[in-house]
């Protein structure tokens, strides 16, 4: 979908991280600095909306089916977030003679980002099953089973 759909902006800011990296903190900077002038601190959507709504992650759009064809009518500066590894970016915004956009990428430090992984990912267990222990995660990590591509090969791509 998005190869089909999307056409990159020059205005556009996209925010890559791997998960568990401090993207929810960073797409809320981003946004609040983007939009500092529309907003009074009485009125900021912070206080009514969910950062999850207010920032298109297009990861949920891609995997549920959707069409990421509404992002052309998002005014600019289009603030978009994922973390789809850079080689799915379509050639719209990798190749050299494209318009660019913004890309910010953040990441972490991979003990924080395992810890992290780990107390998120025994939050999501059925509480039928027994938690995972931080030795069976780590022994998990060093094998390479992820629910996302390799930390590093991530990191790496961009």
């Amino acid at each position: 979908m998005i190869h089909d759909h999307f056409k990159p902006r020059p205005t556009d800011i996209i925010l890559s991280t791997s998960p568990k990296c401090g993207t929810t903190w960073l797409r809320a900077l981003i946004f609040a600095t983007i939009n500092r002038t529309s907003y009074d601190f009485c009125n900021h959507p912070f206080l009514a909306a969910n950062l999850q709504d207010l920032v298109i992650f297009f990861k949920a759009y891609i995997h549920q089916g959707g069409s990421t064809s509404f992002i052309v009518e998002l005014s600019s500066p289009r603030f978009l977030s994922t973390h789809l590894p850079y080689s799915l970016f379509p050639k719209s915004m990798t190749s050299h003679d494209a318009l660019t956009c913004h890309s910010v990428y953040i990441c972490r430090d991979l003990k924080d980002v395992f810890v992290s992984k780990w107390h998120f990912m025994n939050r999501l267990r059925p509480k039928e099953l027994p938690p995972l222990s931080l030795e069976e995660a780590f022994d998990l990590s060093c094998k390479g089973v992820s629910h996302y591509r390799l930390f590093w090969d991530h990191i790496l791509g961009y």
